[in-house]
């Protein structure tokens, strides 16, 4: 069999309706982009460096393109070794390409603080304050409900995430690793969950379109544009505003607090711990140039 029709299969049992819409897209981009040198070999023919070949592709592209290439490749190849359609994987016989660490970066206490400072004025203020404060995705934020929110033992249970379909629907499921997961709520969190309540006393979702639909992706990037105008006017040399450098900010500002990296891990939900020591790396670069500004003076 030939390794386009192999992933044409491979693609329909694994991706339709399995994953998120998004990442079939994915999926689809890679084997256009990056597959079609081994388009029309047949699965066993396939050798080391034709994998190579396939992951050169992606070189123009980030570490992380390269990495999804190779995986993805791996993933489509040992399906066909499970369903006997070759001997062996051919892909274990390549290395993985490198995992490129770049310097996270987070938002200061000045920028915090002026965040923080607003969460009465406006909703979209105390959306993205509730996102910095408890370091949720921006699906997990979406798919938030009321009842996922425990005011007296001070958590929420994330459990679920909004998904796209092809046809640009909007699903809530379970999340990626099918566990519930608690994260801790501070005193600022409960606090702004408190003006929520305040200005909104329905429930279902926290952050939502009607009452019983949750915000559309369209309508978070609307209420997202909205607060950095705001930041804007309030103070020119804010940072530009995005849920990924949020969301860094709170893994950070987690860290330097003293958590240890398992409990960060667990918080964060991420599934592989390595993925949470990208924060720690970072905050010992941060360390390592504060501390060239030591100065001992002679007594």
């Amino acid at each position: 069999m030939k390794f386009s029709q192999w992933f044409d299969t491979f693609f329909k049992v694994n991706c339709d309706d399995v994953i998120s819409y998004s990442c079939s897209k994915e999926y689809s981009i890679i084997n256009r982009k990056h597959f079609y040198l081994i388009a029309n070999k047949e699965l066993q023919d396939i050798k080391p460096i034709d994998v190579q070949m396939c992951i050169k592709t992606a070189i123009s592209y980030s570490s992380s393109r390269q990495r999804k290439v190779y995986y993805l490749l791996h993933k489509v190849m040992q399906e066909a070794l499970i369903n006997d359609l070759i001997g062996n994987n051919v892909v274990d016989k390549v290395r993985p390409p490198k995992k490129v660490r770049h310097e996270t970066d987070c938002y200061n206490s000045s920028e915090i603080d002026i965040i923080l400072q607003n969460v009465d004025k406006d909703c979209c203020f105390r959306m993205v304050a509730f996102e910095l404060l408890t370091g949720l995705r921006r699906s997990e934020l979406l798919a938030l409900t009321w009842d996922n929110i425990n005011l007296d033992e001070r958590y929420i249970k994330v459990c679920q995430t909004i998904v796209l379909t092809k046809d640009g629907e909007q699903l809530v499921k379970l999340t990626k690793s099918r566990r519930d997961r608690r994260v801790p709520l501070t005193d600022e969190a409960l606090s702004v969950l408190k003006l929520i309540r305040k200005y909104d006393s329905t429930f279902g979702y926290v952050f939502k379109y009607r009452e019983d639909k949750p915000l559309s992706f369209k309508g978070y990037y609307g209420r997202y544009q909205r607060c950095i105008d705001k930041l804007q006017a309030i103070d020119s040399k804010f940072r530009h505003l995005t849920p990924h450098k949020l969301r860094h900010t709170f893994a950070t500002y987690l860290l330097r607090s003293g958590v240890n990296v398992e409990t960060a891990r667990r918080i964060l939900g991420h599934s592989d711990i390595s993925t949470t020591q990208i924060y720690v790396h970072s905050d010992f670069e941060q360390a390592q140039n504060e501390i060239q500004k030591l100065k001992f003076v002679k007594k």
